[in-house]
């Protein structure tokens, strides 16, 4: 994994079904279950009422350039998620 968050191309290539890593190093159109979340009390609170809880789908349908936010679907709401959040976020990749 890269410095940040952000993947070499050539790693992103790479990553198989079930692997564990940051929900910020998906790339849109990707799967992929929560395992955990990774913050400070407040945030992993706020995190979790919005469902990122263990077990739940979440699916990346977009990126905004230049570090923006990512754009993500989970239990069927369409989130817009800060990366420094989504770099708190550990998931288990799964195929769609």
């Amino acid at each position: 994994m890269g410095c940040g968050g952000i993947l070499n191309p050539s790693v992103r290539s790479i990553m198989s079904e079930n692997e564990v890593l940051w929900l910020v190093d998906l790339r849109p159109g990707q799967y992929a279950w929560v395992e955990t979340v990774e913050a400070e009390p407040e945030v992993r609170e706020r995190l979790m009422e919005l469902g990122f809880v263990r077990g739940t789908p979440v699916e990346v349908v977009g990126a905004a350039p230049l570090g923006g936010p990512l754009e993500v679907r989970i239990r069927g709401t369409r989130l817009s998620l800060r990366r420094e959040e989504a770099q708190r976020i550990r998931v288990r990749l799964q195929s769609p």
